[in-house]
This record gives structure tokens, C-alpha cells and sequence, in this order.
């Protein structure tokens, strides 16, 4: 993986500073990759976090509607049970 600001650094300070301390270098570098890396992580958690979070929201709004036509089957119901009782009471009145 590249270090642009460390080779920045390098390139901006030369290559006497990075001799008289080889070990800096070579840390900041690690850091440099690191930190390039966790934040990649980062990103993908991220973007999977969003897309977990709008599956759920659709998840809902699904589940929502879901109820409502529920709710609306269960009056459809209601309302032929009764006009079945009304049908029957009729009936038996014209006999």
C-alpha cells in the first residue's frame, strides 16, 4: 500500500532525513498504512450500516402495509358476516 504523505514528507525534507532516522520513517509509514487501511474498513462498515439501516426501513414500511391490508381483510370479513346475518334475517322474513 502507498504513503503519499509520508513520501511527501521524504521528498519535501530529501533523504538526509530520512536516514538520520530510519526508524521514524518506517513507523510513520506503518501508521501512514494503517490508518489508510482502518479507514477503508471504515467506509465499507459504513456503507454496509446504511444499507442494513434502509433494508430495515423498507423492512417496516413493507411490514406497515402488510398490516394495513390485514386490518382491511379483517373488516372485509366483519362486514360479509354481517350481511350475511342480514341476508339470512331477510329471508327468513319473506318465507
Amino acid at each position: 500500500m502507498k504513503t503519499p504523505e509520508t513520501d511527501h514528507l521524504e521528498n519535501e525534507l530529501g533523504s538526509a532525513a530520512k536516514f538520520s532516522h530510519p526508524v521514524i520513517w518506517r513507523h510513520a509509514r506503518q501508521l501512514e498504512r494503517e490508518r489508510d487501511e482502518a479507514r477503508e474498513e471504515r467506509d465499507k462498515i459504513q456503507t454496509e450500516l446504511e444499507m442494513w439501516h434502509d433494508g430495515n426501513i423498507l423492512h417496516e414500511v413493507h411490514r406497515n402495509e402488510l398490516g394495513k391490508v390485514e386490518q382491511e381483510r379483517d373488516e372485509a370479513r366483519e362486514e360479509v358476516r354481517l350481511l350475511k346475518g342480514i341476508l339470512d334475517v331477510l329471508k327468513k322474513e319473506a318465507q
